[in-house]
């Protein structure tokens, strides 16, 4: 299993749960949490070899 966390500053007109998460083209689930100024993403994902 992978991880990552995404950090991002918040803006108002931005809605975390309008987006869609692919890698490789393959969608993944991911949870947001929200502070005062910043929006934290989580990804997990499985290791595989990946197409750049």
């Amino acid at each position: 299993m992978g991880y990552v966390k995404v950090i991002m500053e918040k803006e108002p007109t931005f809605n975390p749960q309008g987006i869609s998460v692919l890698l490789n083209g393959k969608s993944l689930e991911y949870a947001v949490e929200s502070t005062n100024h910043f929006l934290d993403f989580d990804f997990l994902h499985i290791h595989i070899a990946f197409i750049i």
